[in-house]
């Protein structure tokens, strides 16, 4: 008989069975004689929504048998019942309870049936568990999450799991929403003992690792396995080879930890250590830029190299079209900006990039030069950042297109400017300070893009105060010599300007050499020097100053 599943049948379906699908056949025999002829249904002819395959079955019955579920109570069942009979299938359906309750999908039985059967066929006794977990003030939501993601939530002694929530509130200082994340994120907590599992591992965690309870609640909150993990036996044991692989310090390690706790879910010697390998070796890194690397963007440890990482450096090396990054200005842009191997370059990076182009009209060329330059411009959103730059840049300045394409070339930093704050008083101070009108203005900063990142303040402003004081110059003139070269405003005030000075002054050369001829190396300077010397040895010289 099928529907009851006969002996005859019971012997059909384990006689192919070995000793790697599950225990013997006398001990599965002897197992499945307890079991109802409901729950043999269920396992040996599982209801058609589930699709069960012959193998998954089998791993449903060994786990079965593996708990040793004690004999229930028989429920009787109508062995004429028609298969075909939607209505009567699902009565003798022990998992309909427990889908109704929770909503769940036939994906999502089938994955609970598979991983922890004895939830399903525990009937209705797991809707006593999903009421205690609905005690504990999580949602209908939250509480369908848990059963996904650990389906034996629902086989643990939920008795006296309120006391376990407040004290983990109260020792980690969480609000009713980051208690119910946890719970929600790492549903196992619940089958641990506060004094005997939680606290001990909090407690040398916290103290190992010199966290403070900001730190200790923020590390639970992003990784909250860490409550299941045990210090001395594996926590301990993966930094610490983190630690040797990187060379890191033990403060830069804690650092490593706090940014990026769920790197204790990733083993380190099957998962972690082959992806440090590949990293290095992909992008031909030394020790201390691996390490770096690291302590710069700890996410990379999680991530898969050949599904995830290798696809995006070569992604980013063809962003060009025809025209590649080499390996080395690979390793520049990544070491210069390692968080584009955790973000999106297909979906985020590359599309930021086509705007930019479109918007300045660049070549694959231009748009090398530019991010070889500037590599932050990886990060920068274009919508959000890029684009009101450009656009605030254009307005103030009135520059046309071609004017605006070639100053960003030549200036690529300028993207990278916050610029109501940095650029605009900056060139505000300048206008004022030389009397400019919009056209010098614009001008002067076409010539000398740089003045855009120059410090007023610290650079500016001293150079042109020197330069009216040591050479006389009123502020018509100092006008004049800065629209004439703006290049002026770009030389060391010290190295060029006051050294340069005092060599005047040493050989008798008029002062004045030094900004007229402010362009000229200082070998170049030096022989004109000496020239000027042996042209007049004993002259008088004007602005020459006196002891």
């Amino acid at each position: 008989d099928a529907d009851s599943a006969s002996p005859a049948r019971l012997e059909a379906t384990l006689k192919n069975w070995t000793d790697a699908d599950s225990a013997s056949p006398a001990r599965l025999e002897a197992t499945l004689k307890n079991w109802t002829d409901a729950e043999l249904r269920t396992v040996l002819q599982p209801p058609k929504f589930l699709k069960l395959s012959d193998l998954e079955c089998r791993a449903v019955v060994t786990a079965k048998c593996d708990d040793d579920v004690k004999r229930r109570k028989n429920d009787e069942c109508d062995s004429s019942s028609s298969e075909s009979d939607k209505e009567e299938e699902e009565e003798d359906d022990v998992a309909a309870p427990l889908r109704r309750r929770l909503q769940l999908t036939v994906p999502e039985v089938k994955s609970i049936v598979q991983r922890a059967p004895r939830v399903v066929l525990s009937g209705e006794k797991s809707l006593r568990k999903v009421a205690a977990l609905k005690g504990l003030g999580v949602t209908d939501e939250e509480v369908k999450k848990m059963v996904l993601r650990y389906p034996r939530v629902l086989a643990l002694n939920l008795d006296d799991k309120g006391r376990l929530v407040e004290k983990l509130k109260t020792r980690l200082d969480l609000s009713d929403l980051e208690m119910r994340k946890v719970l929600t994120a790492f549903p196992a907590t619940l089958g641990y003992v506060y004094e005997s599992n939680v606290e001990p591992s909090l407690a040398t965690l916290q103290r190992e690792l010199r966290l403070d309870r900001g730190d200790l609640k923020r590390v639970v909150l992003k990784a909250p396995q860490v409550l299941g993990y045990s210090f001395d036996d594996y926590i301990a044991p993966q930094l610490d080879a983190l630690q040797k692989r990187l060379g890191l310090t033990t403060e830069q390690l804690a650092k490593i930890f706090k940014r990026q706790p769920t790197i204790l879910g990733v083993d380190y010697r099957r998962v972690v250590a082959p992806r440090l390998a590949a990293i290095q070796r992909r992008l031909g890194l030394r020790e201390a830029e691996l390490s770096g690397l690291v302590r710069r963007v700890p996410a990379i440890v999680n991530l898969n190299f050949h599904d995830n990482v290798s696809k995006k450096l070569e992604s980013l090396q063809t962003c060009l079209g025809g025209l590649r990054f080499d390996d080395l200005e690979l390793k520049k842009l990544v070491l210069a900006q390692p968080s584009v191997l955790a973000s999106n370059v297909d979906a985020t990076v590359l599309p930021k990039l086509a705007k930019l182009r479109r918007r300045l009209s660049l070549s694959d060329d231009d748009l090398k030069k530019m991010l070889l330059a500037n590599p932050a411009l990886l990060s920068y959103s274009f919508d959000a950042n890029v684009e009101p730059t450009l656009s605030a840049l254009q307005t103030k300045l009135a520059l046309s297109d071609r004017d605006l394409r070639a100053l960003v070339l030549r200036l690529p930093r300028v993207l990278s400017l916050n610029f109501q704050t940095n650029v605009i008083p900056k060139l505000d101070n300048l206008r004022r300070r030389l009397d400019l009108d919009d056209d010098e203005l614009r001008h002067l900063v076409l010539r000398l893009p740089a003045v855009i990142i120059y410090s007023y303040e610290a650079n500016v402003e001293p150079k042109l105060a020197y330069m009216q004081t040591e050479f006389a110059l009123s502020d018509d003139a100092l006008k004049a010599l800065i629209l004439q070269t703006p290049a002026r405003l770009g030389y060391s005030l010290d190295n060029r300007y006051r050294r340069r000075a005092d060599l005047c002054r040493d050989r008798g050369v008029p002062v004045d050499v030094v900004i007229k001829r402010a362009s000229l190396p200082d070998a170049q300077f030096e022989r004109l020097l000496d020239k000027y010397a042996n042209a007049a040895p004993n002259a008088k010289r004007p602005g020459e100053r006196t002891s």
